[in-house]
């Protein structure tokens, strides 16, 4: 699936294995890669759960361009960061998070169809491990 992917992928750029552990999810990024300013006029910079959705956005934004160099970052790690105020440049303070290509299918399919998912918001469910 997508997520296995992905795991492969970061474990290509980070050989810390990191990735192999349960949990851990990489995110996707490339210095020069940004998206249009958002409403406050600030730098953006996207991370994608897909290296290919990456590769695909910096290839309609650079034609021709030879591919990037694809950096990872741990969602976690990130999460904690962006939580705790760490400056680690503008980096952690202009991150957008870019849905895979097939969420953004399924969304627009299920707003298509008027269909609204049935959530239990007073319901949390945790996953744990072994």
């Amino acid at each position: 699936g997508l997520l296995q992917e992905s795991i492969e992928a970061a474990l290509k750029l980070d050989t810390s294995r990191r990735y192999t552990q349960q949990g851990n999810v990489p995110l996707f990024y490339a210095d020069g890669l940004e998206l249009p300013p958002g409403d406050d006029g600030g730098k953006r910079t996207p991370v994608y759960f897909s290296k290919a959705d990456l590769v695909a956005e910096w290839n309609k934004q650079n034609t021709g361009s030879p591919s990037p160099e694809v950096k990872v970052l741990d969602l976690i790690d990130t999460f904690r960061g962006v939580m705790k105020g760490n400056s680690n440049g503008d980096l952690l303070q202009s991150l957008v998070f870019v849905p895979t290509a097939e969420t953004v299918r399924v969304a627009r399919d299920l707003k298509s169809k008027e269909s609204v998912p049935q959530y239990k918001m007073n319901e949390m469910i945790a996953v744990g491990g072994k």
